[in-house]
């Protein structure tokens, strides 16, 4: 991640979602809000549904995420943006109360994932996050 190029594109977004992962299964989201952009709706979206999930005293069990294929569709120079393109699958979890019931469960699903991301004076930032229903055109 410390390359400003499209190595450092595609290890940035690796890490984001790495961190998707870890927001998702802790509740914990100081690494997601540190590189999520002021405008990121993905990112914000995000936030509000885990801070909504863990704040009522829920969590998730399960639904680790899988990336492959990383690939990057594209670099506006000006903006200097990368577009990097993932297929993922996730898995299947579960919502467990306080108490430790089981409340809600949730398939594991794969699709395509697309992630605008763009390097800063503090490292990388995630500006945008779109789901595919299959792989854009580069």
């Amino acid at each position: 991640m410390e390359r400003t190029d499209e190595v450092g594109a595609v290890a940035a977004a690796e890490y984001f979602m790495d961190v998707y992962s870890y927001a998702k299964q802790t509740g914990d989201l100081e690494l997601w809000d540190s590189f999520s952009g002021q405008t990121c709706g993905f990112c914000q979206n995000f936030h509000d549904a885990v801070g909504d999930l863990y704040g009522s005293g829920d969590r998730l069990v399960g639904g680790s995420v899988e990336l492959t294929a990383p690939e990057v569709l594209g670099h506006d120079a000006q903006l200097d943006i990368y577009g990097v393109q993932f297929a993922y699958a996730t898995a299947s979890s579960v919502r467990v109360d306080p108490s430790g019931a089981e409340i809600a469960d949730f398939d594991g699903e794969s699709s395509w994932l697309l992630l605008n991301v763009g390097p800063s004076a503090r490292g990388w930032v995630l500006l945008a996050g779109e789901q595919l229903d299959a792989p854009a055109e580069s």
